[in-house]
């Protein structure tokens, strides 16, 4: 052989190799929640799903309020090494940028959750770092926002940042070990003060632009919630979880922080102290040895589904060119029979409806398809009164939650259909399952609310409707709330109304029913006594919705209606329920209007002392209708030395401006 055949035939060799290397095989490794999909070999694969699994299942113990079974089934992509990590994430190598140390990127697609890491990045495991971090606050991050949308920014990311340092070792896992870049971001650079952090907004705040501002911040976040957490052995820790339960159920983000923690500027001497401590708590809990690395079932994943997975990865990160390559490898391998979902998702991200539906029709029918095909084609269909056309929603309905029983926007709206279809009771069994997955979701309320509507269960749909309204993150989600609970409230007075349209005339995602306001109803209510029946069922539907200021407010007007008989039969006892429940949320005139009940025994027992304390403190403190009522009460006990005090707190009022204090005052006998 030649030397020029010799360097041929080397050559060769090593383009053979470097093509074989491209080529890799991607593995598959399933885990009970994780999938794992991998060009580094099944026993990585098998790692890297055993990982995942055991800090999901270290935050079900340390933070049972975390959802951490998200709608969007989550797969993870573990690429071998940079090349392939390059291919999954194009962007982070354009421009002149050198993507080299990105170690994890996610992405919240809409047919499923995507992390992809790099399989082979192996920062220093020292003692309390954990080396797949950046992996992990994605995963958290996901998890924090698919439990609430409501939940605010500082604990979001601050929570994330607490669960990206989970350290799993063979015998126990390590949740709250603390960052020492955040550490040291805090005891070098200026401070924000706490009052600052929790009033980030993360929808509108310009300053999370700032990268200088995002690190602060981020340090702040982290630091802020593991003190609430674990510092003074967990003395915050039951105020925090009642904070994080209420917002998750609906209540305002800062007006329940203040009910709950109080004034966060309160923390700030001990919170300097805490972060300059030299020693700082954590938990540890066993690994699950449930799950086994060797029981989690791994297969080869055929060339059509692996291009088909990096497609629909590549379509979530706006890369059409690419996803569209990735079919085009995908249909070479079986056929042109595949890969329509992944045009479909070009196409809903790209925002072309025609191609869309089109694309849709097709993936319905194919293999390798997800749960989003029929569900997102279901949405688009027309929803006439033809039962036909809604039995078809209905069965892509029950394929979408057939291959994804998580997903519990196609589970309410499968339950609105079927209601629309006359199922009767069969179709609450969906949207019950759609509001016990999500609670806080306000969409999964209102679908439960029509379905009731339906059923002729207009009081439980008013308490859903109330709810779902308290929910609502969005003006879209507010005005639907509102709709349906004018309709009810136009039924709860007898009006003769419309029929109403099938509940499944658009998908619960889109809808734009507009309706008054509950403030707008109090407002009417007011001007003309005649429509407080009208308006009360919906006041008392917003009363129930949730612990919130402007809730207190609703029972506070409910109570009054009831009390002084405003279009409805006067009903003290069920007023005084309504006073207490105001008042429970921190609403001062609702506990007056109590006290005033108490006082004269109207609907509740009679304890003057009792009431006569509150009222006393109220009128000192606050004057004006505090002072009103301690005058009737002092009134109606006739004495002569409680008529004259009567006089002295009425003309205090009077002279304050109160005019019914004025009236009441000329009222009395000299």
């Amino acid at each position: 052989m030649t030397l020029r055949q010799a360097v041929l035939s080397v050559g060769l060799w090593l383009t053979m190799v470097a093509t074989a290397a491209a080529q890799r095989p991607w593995v598959e490794a399933k885990g009970p929640h994780v999938t794992v999909v991998s060009d580094a070999g099944a026993a990585r694969a098998r790692d890297i799903a055993w990982q995942f699994e055991q800090v999901r299942e270290a935050i079900t113990q340390v933070f049972p309020w975390v959802r951490v079974d998200g709608a969007r089934p989550l797969v993870v992509l573990a690429a071998r090494n940079e090349v392939s990590m390059r291919g999954l994430a194009p962007q982070y190598w354009e421009g002149g940028s050198d993507g080299s140390r990105v170690a994890s990127v996610s992405r919240f697609g809409q047919d499923r959750s995507y992390i992809a890491v790099r399989a082979d990045a192996r920062i220093e495991d020292r003692e309390g770092i954990n080396p797949y971090q950046a992996a992990y606050w994605s995963f958290s991050a996901q998890a924090l926002r698919e439990t609430s949308g409501a939940l605010p920014a500082w604990l979001v990311r601050g929570m994330a940042s607490v669960m990206s340092n989970i350290l799993v070792r063979d015998k126990e896992i390590q949740v709250g070990r603390t960052l020492p870049q955040h550490l040291e971001t805090l005891r070098t650079r200026p401070r924000l003060s706490l009052r600052e952090v929790v009033s980030v907004v993360a929808s509108d705040d310009k300053r999370l632009d700032d990268r200088d501002f995002m690190a602060a911040f981020d340090a702040h976040a982290w630091a802020f919630a593991h003190f609430l957490v674990w510092n003074d052995r967990g003395a915050n820790g039951p105020l925090f979880d009642r904070y994080v339960s209420g917002v998750v159920g609906g209540a305002d983000p800062q007006a329940s922080l203040t009910s709950t923690l109080g004034d966060v500027a309160r923390f700030e001497t001990a919170f300097n102290t805490y972060v300059n401590r030299d020693v700082f708590a954590y938990v540890a809990v066993g690994t699950a040895a449930k799950l086994s690395r060797e029981g989690f079932a791994t297969r080869d994943l055929p060339p059509v589904e692996s291009a088909l997975l990096r497609g629909a990865l590549l379509a979530s990160m706006s890369r059409p060119a690419e996803a569209r390559a990735l079919v085009e490898e995908a249909r070479t391998a079986q056929g042109a029979g595949v890969g329509d979902e992944v045009l479909a998702l070009v196409a809903d991200y790209g925002g072309d409806d025609v191609a869309l539906k089109a694309a849709l029709e097709k993936a319905v029918t194919q293999p390798h398809s997800t749960w989003y095909s029929p569900f997102r084609l279901a949405t688009l269909l027309p929803r006439a009164q033809d039962p036909s056309a809604l039995e078809r929603i209905e069965a892509l309905l029950t394929q979408a939650t057939t291959l994804n029983p998580l997903a519990d926007g196609a589970w309410a709206f499968l339950g609105e259909v079927k209601a629309a279809l006359g199922r009767g009771e069969a179709a609450l069994a969906p949207v019950e399952k759609a509001v016990a997955m999500v609670p806080g979701s306000s969409a999964n309320h209102i679908s439960r609310a029509r379905v009731l509507m339906r059923l002729g269960r207009n009081e439980a749909a008013l308490r859903d409707a109330g709810v779902g309204r308290a929910l609502a993150k969005t003006p879209a989600e507010r005005a639907v709330a509102q709709g349906v609970l004018a309709e009810l409230a136009k039924a709860a007075a007898g009006a003769t109304a419309e029929a109403a349209a099938p509940a499944a005339s658009t998908p619960p995602a889109a809808r734009s029913d507009a309706g008054p306001d509950v403030g707008d109803l109090i407002d009417t209510c007011s001007a003309d006594k005649t429509r407080c029946a009208e308006v009360l069922p919906v006041i008392i539907a917003d009363c129930d919705a949730a612990a919130t200021r402007a809730s207190a407010v609703a029972c506070r007007f409910s109570g009054l209606v009831l009390d002084e008989g405003l279009g409805v039969p006067a009903d003290p006892a069920r007023a005084a329920a309504f006073y207490t429940k105001g008042c429970q949320r921190a609403d001062p005139p609702s506990c007056w209007r109590y006290a005033t009940l108490q006082a004269l025994g109207r609907g509740v027992t009679k304890d003057v002392p009792a009431a006569m304390k509150v009222l006393d403190s109220a009128c000192t403190a606050v004057g004006r209708e505090a002072c009103l009522r301690l005058g009737f009460v002092l009134a109606t006990n006739g004495t002569a030395p409680d008529l004259a005090r009567a006089r002295t707190v009425l003309k205090t009022s009077c002279d304050g401006g109160f005019e019914p204090s004025c009236q009441l005052l000329k009222q009395l006998p000299q």
